[in-house]
């Protein structure tokens, strides 16, 4: 979904832009955001509206976590085979044309030329015009003139100095990776389109736009099909001399301050997981407040020493993970959020009264309070050196893979 949104901002907002360096840096800081956000959650709570309560931190219980490992053909195994499928082709391909260009090079050794950061290699045809990393290959069989060389060399230098071939191959590493995702695909198309604009506009800072244009309208090189390598004719060429010839771009502190708010909201929408603790609160027991006296039955929320699990929250979460289980009907359903689970710790250490104060349905509800309830005993809270009843809450997120 980032990467989605990622991609149309880009084609709202900057598609049609000059800057290409702003371009480039957006779409490869989009492709680096789309994999670090998705781990990153945002819990807001309005605890300072509701008071009563012990609130323990979030629990959050994955379908990878309570799958049963029993069921061989279940659907997941058969999607897992498709991507796998996928990941082999795309990952196979991106290998083979590395070594198609990297066997080029030992029988090349000798029209290697070391220059000025980067090596030239001259050839006869046997790889055309074209640039990877650090070489550039020059196709010497073509017949070019003078200016014609001088245009053709500028636009292959400029993505070797700019490392264009750097980002190629990390987006065709995540192509791999992320194959099933029609975005990655279409950033990749914008990403190497970017190139091409920098390259172009390179080559024209010294040479006129109009003649720059017709030699692209030549065509003169044939095709090269080195998806790895930057080729002079490989972006569409109407779309290179229309952006030559444009006089169209906005300011670029217009781009950001269009983008920043875009992308703040994008984050909250996606990440943030808003609890509206005043639904919570009328599902709670009401209770006397503040407790001057310790009576038997009085129920605590505030103590001097609070209840603890045998072993720590960590042991009592590690059993909470190991025993509850995804229901299978949420799971089709794709129900996903918080459960509130309300639980009283008795002065034996006991964990009753549990139930779900604000659920979501699907069976979560009554999974999440039938294991709470199955759980070893805790030491409980004492108020003036005596052992009482303490009301508090575990609120356990439900999260599909």
């Amino acid at each position: 979904m980032y990467l989605a949104c990622f991609y149309l901002l880009y084609q709202i907002l900057l598609v049609r832009d000059k800057h290409f360096r702003f371009n480039r840096t957006f779409l490869l800081s989009g492709i680096f955001l789309s994999l670090t956000l998705p781990a990153l959650t945002i819990d807001i709570t309005s605890q300072s509206t509701f008071e009563g309560y012990i609130m323990l931190p979030v629990l959050t219980i994955t379908e990878a976590q309570t799958e049963s490992v029993g069921f061989i053909l279940e659907w997941w195994h058969i999607i897992g085979f498709i991507y796998l499928a996928g990941f082999v082709f795309y990952l196979s391909r991106l290998l083979w044309q590395m070594a198609h260009i990297i066997e080029k090079l030992p029988l090349l050794n000798a029209s290697r030329e070391k220059k000025n950061g980067y090596t030239l290699v001259t050839t006869n045809g046997e790889i055309p015009t074209c640039s990877f990393f650090k070489y550039l290959f020059w196709d010497k069989s073509v017949n070019l003139t003078s200016e014609e060389k001088k245009q053709v060399f500028e636009h292959e230098l400029a993505h070797i100095r700019q490392w264009h071939s750097a980002d190629v191959l990390l987006v065709e590493l995540l192509r791999s990776a992320f194959w099933f995702n029609p975005a990655i695909h279409l950033i990749k198309t914008r990403i190497t389109e970017v190139h091409e604009y920098l390259a172009d506009h390179q080559a024209t800072r010294q040479i006129a736009v109009e003649d720059y244009s017709k030699l692209l309208t030549l065509q003169i090189f044939r095709s090269f099909d080195f998806a790895l390598s930057n080729n002079f004719h490989k972006s569409q060429i109407v779309k290179r001399i229309r952006m030559l010839k444009s006089t169209h771009g906005k300011s670029i502190w217009l781009n950001v301050a269009l983008l920043i708010p875009v992308l703040a909201l994008l984050i909250t929408v996606l990440s943030c997981n808003v609890t509206d603790m005043e639904d919570v609160k009328d599902r709670i027991e009401p209770f006397d407040s503040p407790i001057t006296e310790i009576e038997p039955n009085e129920i605590f929320t505030k103590v001097e020493n609070q209840p603890a699990p045998e072993g720590g929250m960590a042991e009592f979460y590690h059993y909470i993970q190991n025993n509850l289980k995804y229901p299978i009907e949420a799971k089709q359903a794709g129900i996903e959020g918080v459960v509130y689970i309300q639980f009283i710790v008795d002065p034996d250490g006991s964990l009753t009264k549990v139930q779900a104060v604000k659920g979501i349905g699907g069976g979560c509800d009554e999974e999440a309070a039938r294991v709470v309830a199955n759980s070893p005993k805790w030491q409980p809270g004492t108020e003036k050196g005596k052992a009482v009843n303490v009301r508090m809450i575990l609120p356990i997120t439900f999260k599909l893979d």
